[in-house]
C-alpha cells in the first residue's frame, strides 16, 4: 500500500469514497466495483479501508467518514470480543463475592 501520513494517493480516495456510499441490501454492488474499479477482492477492500482510516491523511480528507468507520470497527471488535468471552447475557460484573448479598 502506498499510503503516507502526509497524502492519500488516487486509488486511496477512490477507495474512501466506495466505502462512503450506503448500499444496503445491494452489498454485491460495491464488492463489484471494488473488484472492477480497484482490482479488490472484498475483503483485500475492507482490509485497505480499515488500513486507511487510521491515518491522518484520511481523518483530514474524510473526517466523518473515518469516524463512522472508525465507530463501526469498534463495534465490530467488541461484539467479536463478546462471542469469545463469557457467554451472552452473563454479567459477571455484577456477581457480588462478598458475604453481604441480598
Amino acid at each position: 500500500m502506498s499510503t503516507t501520513t502526509t497524502s492519500l494517493t488516487v486509488r486511496d480516495h477512490m477507495a474512501l469514497q466506495l466505502a462512503s456510499q450506503i448500499y444496503g441490501p445491494r452489498e454485491a454492488a460495491r464488492v463489484r466495483r471494488a473488484r472492477v474499479e480497484l482490482g479488490y477482492s472484498e475483503s483485500r477492500f475492507w482490509q485497505v479501508v480499515d488500513h486507511l482510516i487510521d491515518q491522518p491523511a484520511a481523518l483530514a480528507a474524510y473526517p466523518a467518514l473515518v469516524h463512522r468507520l472508525q465507530r463501526l470497527q469498534r463495534l465490530r471488535e467488541h461484539r467479536r470480543g463478546q462471542r469469545r468471552g463469557a457467554p451472552r447475557g452473563a454479567a459477571s460484573h455484577l456477581i457480588r463475592t462478598d458475604a453481604t448479598r441480598l
